[in-house]
């Protein structure tokens, strides 16, 4: 499911999705009562986004009810949206900068949206996000949310963890796919 963004405010202005936070929840507890598994998209450290944005998507994923998934991307632009418009109006980009990035070769174009520099708040609270979908991380994360850049070598090593789980999750599921079609034959 595409939740794209734990703020409001990003949701409403920048992808025009007008669902509330408590919408949000609600669709995602709908999703868990059904006995689905979720996974769920937010677009992150984009240049529309602010600290606060980011402090609000991480509010929003520790409302969500466990487990899940988290798949967090950067922001594409892609010709004829309106968010190139945006981008345009705001002076975030050039014409020729965005053209650069939307008519590149998919590799360029799927590295320029992670290629923009971000601060080291922006990268903690990001991090925060990604490790809060794992259990056994939150009691860190609750210490660390206060001031995470105060434990940013902490953080990092907290966020290779993540990714080592996610990857550990990864691979059960596809072992379990194999396992099934092969009791299937």
């Amino acid at each position: 499911m595409g939740i794209q963004s734990g703020s409001e405010r990003v949701r409403r202005e920048v992808f025009h999705r007008y669902e509330s936070q408590q919408d949000v929840v609600g669709a995602v507890r709908a999703i868990r009562d059904a006995g689905v598994w979720g996974s769920f998209d937010l677009m992150l450290q984009h240049p529309f986004e602010t600290i606060d944005d980011l402090k609000a998507s991480y509010t929003l994923v520790k409302e969500l009810p466990s487990p899940y998934e988290l798949q967090l991307h950067g922001l594409n632009f892609l010709p004829g949206t309106d968010i190139v418009d945006m981008a345009l109006d705001q002076g975030l980009y050039t014409p020729q900068e965005l053209d650069d990035i939307m008519y590149a070769p998919m590799e360029k174009q799927f590295g320029a949206y992670w290629q923009r520099e971000v601060s080291p708040e922006s990268q903690a609270w990001y991090e925060m996000i990604y490790c809060w979908q794992f259990p056994l991380l939150r009691p860190r994360l609750r210490r660390w949310e206060g001031d995470p850049l105060a434990h940013a070598p902490d953080l990092h090593r907290c966020y290779a963890l993540a990714q080592r789980l996610a990857r550990l999750r990864y691979l059960r599921k596809k072992g379990g796919v194999v396992l099934l079609r092969m009791r299937m034959a």
